[in-house]
């Protein structure tokens, strides 16, 4: 006996096109960010960016004087402090089953001897 008196009956409705109840489409492959590209101050700083991918995916090499941490699906780059040159880079996150898909984030910090 349910001691809730709770009753539950499931059925399986046919789709109406004919197809199978337990098909699936495929997902097709993406990766995007946003935003795609990112200014930091010359005395260094922080900033997210969000990432969407259909799968795993792989962070290519990160430019000198930024680092990269990922934390469920957000990005953060942060840019050290400058004391030379402007600084410009770019990042590829590369979608792991299918490397053709790729989302570039491109990254730049101002002269920090200007």
């Amino acid at each position: 006996m349910d001691p809730l008196g709770i009753e539950c009956e499931m059925e399986m409705l046919n789709p109406l096109d004919g197809g199978s109840p337990f098909s699936f489409d495929d997902t097709v492959p993406f990766i995007s960010i946003t935003p795609t590209s990112l200014s930091f101050a010359k005395g260094g700083e922080s900033k997210t960016v969000d990432i969407e991918a259909s799968g795993a995916f792989s962070v290519g090499k990160v430019p000198a004087g930024f680092s990269l941490e990922i934390v469920n699906g957000r990005i953060t780059i942060t840019a050290d402090a400058n004391t030379g040159a402007a600084r410009n880079g770019s990042v590829e996150f590369i979608l792991a089953a299918d490397n053709t898909k790729k989302a570039t984030l491109t990254l730049s910090q101002a002269a920090g001897n200007a």
